[in-house]
């Protein structure tokens, strides 16, 4: 059969919300973390590595997500102007 397209054999992966919803329908509000709930840190060569605790909310408790923004990374300016604001501000 040439000239005919074959369907794929396997469907593609279903989007769901935080909520555990299918799809994305306007009442399924998109995830975003929060900055004031994640640990910074500075390292070598202004290194800035952000920890995002886990919270076990679905069950199984995952490990934490890090990731580290290095000068020049899209998102470095944000993670630099929240460390420094947490060095500056008094320790409560």
């Amino acid at each position: 059969m040439v000239g005919r397209r074959r369907r794929p054999l396997r469907r593609p992966p279903e989007k769901i919300d935080a909520r555990g919803k299918r799809g994305d329908s306007p009442e399924s509000p998109r995830t975003m973390i929060a900055a004031e709930n994640c640990l910074l840190e500075r390292r070598d060569e202004d290194t800035i590595l952000v920890r995002v605790p886990s919270t076990g909310a679905y069950g199984a408790q995952l490990p934490d997500a890090v990731f580290t923004f290095r000068p020049g990374d899209p998102q470095y300016r944000f993670w630099h102007s929240e460390l420094s604001k947490r060095e500056e501000s008094p320790q409560g």
